[in-house]
C-alpha cells in the first residue's frame, strides 16, 4: 500500500512543474522550487556560508536549485539552515515530504532533515524507518550523519567529481507520526561541517536541494486488504448474535493499524 502511494505521489511530485494534478484526496500544504525572483521567499537560509543559489546544475524541472556552497564559503565547523515557513496541517493525519537533492558531500560532515512542530524552537531529525523513509538511499537509514555522497551510485563517492543533472534523487518521508493534525510544522535542511577544510579535501561539491514539497491527507489513501477468515466464515450478510467475526487485514509493510467497530466501541 505504502509503495503505491509513492509511485502515485512521485509521479505527481515529477511533473509539478507542468501543473499536474495532485491524486484525489491529497492537498498541497506547500511547494518551492526556488524559481521565483525572490528565491527565499518561502524558505529561510541561515548561517556563515549559507545556501546560495547553485548555477552549475540544472534541476529536473528546468529551473533553479539552492546549494551549500564549497570550501571558500563554507567554513570548518559552520552549521547551515534552509527552514521552511509554518505549514498548517490541521485536520489532516496523513502527511508527506518530498524533494529532490543530490548529496554530493564527504563522510565527517553531516545532513539532517529535521522537523518541528512548535514553531522553530524545537527539531527533530526525521524518522528512519521503514514505513517513515520511502526513499533508496543506501545507507541512510543506517547512517547518523544522514545522507552523503555514497548513498547512489552515481554521486561518484570518494572523488570531487562535479554533479550533472543526472544526479537528481528523488527521496520521500511520511511525516505523519510528528506532524499530522499541527497548526506549525516547519521542515529543516541542516548541513554541518565536522571541522575539516570546507567540504573535505579536496572539497566535494555540496548539497543540492530542489523542489520542497509538503502534502497532506485526511486518511490513508490505499485501503487495506481485509478478507475473511476462513475458519469463521458463515453465510449471508446477518451474522447471529454471539457469532464470532474474525477477518485477515494485509496493509503492505505493516505501517497501519485497523480495529472492528461494534455498537460504537473500537476493538484494535
Amino acid at each position: 500500500m505504502v509503495k503505491r502511494l509513492c509511485t502515485l505521489v512521485f509521479l505527481v511530485f515529477s511533473a509539478f512543474a507542468a501543473q499536474a494534478q495532485l491524486p484525489p484526496g491529497v492537498n498541497l500544504k506547500f511547494y518551492t522550487g526556488f524559481d521565483n525572483a525572490n528565491p527565499y521567499d518561502s524558505m529561510t537560509s541561515a548561517g556563515l556560508g549559507s545556501w546560495q543559489v547553485d548555477a552549475t546544475i540544472s534541476t529536473p524541472a528546468g529551473g533553479t536549485a539552492l546549494r551549500t556552497q564549497p570550501a571558500v564559503v563554507v567554513g570548518q565547523r559552520d552549521t547551515l539552515t534552509l527552514t521552511s515557513r509554518a505549514i498548517n496541517t490541521t485536520g489532516q493525519f496523513k502527511v508527506w515530504l518530498d524533494f529532490n537533492h543530490i548529496a554530493k558531500t564527504p563522510g565527517d560532515d553531516s545532513t539532517f532533515v529535521q522537523v518541528s512542530i512548535d514553531g522553530g524552537v524545537t527539531w527533530q531529525n526525521v524518522s528512519k524507518t521503514t514505513c517513515n523513509y520511502l526513499g533508496s538511499a543506501l545507507s541512510f537509514r543506517t547512517r547518523a550523519a544522514g545522507f552523503w555522497e555514497f548513498d547512489y551510485s552515481n554521486w561518484q563517492g570518494g572523488v570531487a567529481a562535479v554533479p550533472t543533472n543526472t544526479w537528481w534523487r528523488h527521496e520521500r518521508f511520511d511525516l505523519s507520526y510528528i506532524a499530522a493534525n499541527q497548526a506549525d510544522v516547519r521542515i529543516r535542511f541542516r548541513y554541518v561541517d565536522a571541522g575539516t577544510i570546507g567540504l573535505g579535501n579536496p572539497a566535494r561539491y555540496g548539497w543540492v536541494v530542489d523542489s520542497v514539497m509538503v502534502t497532506s491527507a485526511f486518511s490513508e489513501l490505499v485501503p487495506p486488504v481485509i478478507t475473511q477468515n476462513s475458519s469463521q466464515r458463515v453465510s449471508g450478510v446477518v451474522f447471529p448474535i454471539n457469532n464470532a467475526i474474525a477477518a485477515n487485514v494485509s496493509d503492505g509493510p505493516g505501517c497501519d493499524s485497523t480495529g472492528v467497530q461494534e455498537d460504537g466501541l473500537i476493538f484494535g
